[in-house]
């Protein structure tokens, strides 16, 4: 097993604090506020890598289920009685795939590798979030078809996602090289 360094712990506490900061970055909606958590769970696994990504991740929801507000409607164990929970159990597959997907796709300099992987990861957010909020309401919820329900669910908080997406790989595009850099300094 690969111990994990000093400066990994400081960028998996950094991305776990992006991700908690994007919870408040928000715009209402009926059933799902859009924030940038998203963004920031696909950019930790595709600039920290799958198991790192994931486990900057995991540190946030323990830290949400610790009880400390940082979820986008606050903390504590009842959250997984939420219905947007599953979006934030979504964020565990979501983190890995991006940040695997970006490692074995082909390289490119106009940052495609990772716009692929980060919408990969986030339609695996989107499967587990939609259908976990889709159980939670017992159904279409209070919105009455599923057409409704997969507008208030699935189309609404998408196009802003897909935009994190590519400013995300645009990001990665700048930013990999110098983290590269900065780790086989440390070493």
């Amino acid at each position: 097993m690969k111990k994990i360094s000093t400066g990994d712990l400081c960028r998996i506490a950094l991305f776990t604090a992006l991700i908690a900061a994007g919870a408040f970055i928000k715009i209402p909606t009926p059933l799902v506020p859009i924030t940038l958590q998203l963004g920031f769970v696909v950019l930790a696994g595709m600039l920290l890598g799958p198991v790192n990504g994931t486990l900057s991740v995991v540190l946030y929801i323990l830290i949400g289920l610790s009880g400390i507000p940082v979820f986008s409607q606050g903390g504590g164990p009842a959250y997984i009685f939420m219905p947007t929970f599953g979006y934030i159990i979504g964020f565990l597959p979501g983190a890995w795939i991006s940040g695997k997907l970006s490692q074995i796709l082909p390289v490119d300099r106009q940052g495609l590798k990772y716009f692929f992987a980060a919408l990969a990861g986030t339609a695996v957010i989107y499967l587990v979030g939609v259908l976990w909020l889709y159980l939670s309401l017992g159904g279409y919820g209070s919105s009455g078809t599923l057409t409704a329900f997969l507008s208030t669910a699935l189309w609404l908080p998408l196009p802003g996602d897909i935009l994190c997406c590519a400013v995300g790989s645009v990001l990665c595009v700048r930013l990999k090289p110098v983290l590269n850099r900065t780790v086989q300094r440390a070493r």
